[in-house]
């Protein structure tokens, strides 16, 4: 087949996934319309440029997928979640994927707070920081939360997170590019640098800020101010 036939794979693709989005379950589908489009492009003499494009187009779709999902999450009317229960769950998680690292970990809980938003939308963040953190650090991360009665609204009052690595950080003239939508600094470690773009979305999603400055150690320092309600410990009052 020609060039022109592997532009019609490819269009008859995109078309087989917009149709698709119609019904449940969509990732499955998605699956299934690309082993197609392989079984087809393997016919094709631009075989690995076509199947290339139909993982471009895949990865796309779910990205947007992804993100419609939690802005919809973010608007849900009432939704809250304790934030050590999630912190610490994430942290077991993390410790058994970097077992093999020799990356110690400190973590500084100060007061009770509660985010208000959805558990998942928290586990993620917290999870792409500490994920980020655990890949770059040569031996040390810390991890502080405590709660702030001034939010952003008058009913409301903020939870802070702040995840420290001792890696090579960011220089100044990166840390915008790597809240960027979509953006990776660093094809080299998977996933590396896109975590902070969809972290920044949600935190977006939340009216709350992100913050990308130089840790004490030399590495990267995030803070999330997020919306949420507690208390501070007695020695902060």
């Amino acid at each position: 087949m020609d060039g022109d036939s592997g532009m019609n794979i490819i269009g008859r693709y995109f078309g087989l996934v917009m149709d698709s989005m119609v019904g449940p379950p969509f990732e499955a589908g998605l699956e299934k319309l690309k082993s197609t489009v392989e079984a087809e492009a393997a016919q094709t003499a631009s075989s690995e440029k076509i199947v290339e494009q139909a993982d471009i187009m895949t990865d796309q779709i779910s990205v947007y997928l992804d993100r419609a999902r939690r802005a919809a999450r973010a608007h849900v009317p009432g939704a809250s979640a304790d934030v050590r229960p999630i912190l610490e769950g994430v942290i077991r998680t993390l410790k058994r994927i970097y077992a093999h690292r020799d990356v110690a970990l400190t973590v500084e809980y100060s007061g009770s707070v509660r985010f208000l938003g959805e558990r998942q939308d928290l586990e993620e963040m917290v999870g792409n920081l500490l994920d980020n953190a655990f890949k770059w650090a040569k031996g040390q991360v810390v991890l502080r939360t405590r709660y702030e009665p001034q939010g952003r609204t008058p009913d409301t009052g903020s939870v802070i997170l702040i995840v420290e690595d001792d890696g090579p950080g960011l220089p100044k003239d990166q840390r915008e590019d790597a809240l960027e939508r979509g953006k990776r600094l660093d094809e080299a470690k998977p996933g590396s640098g896109l975590g902070l773009s969809i972290v920044a979305e949600t935190v977006a999603m939340y009216d709350g800020e992100i913050e990308l400055d130089e840790a004490t150690s030399g590495g990267l320092r995030v803070k999330l101010i997020l919306p949420g309600v507690g208390s501070r410990s007695k020695g902060e009052e």
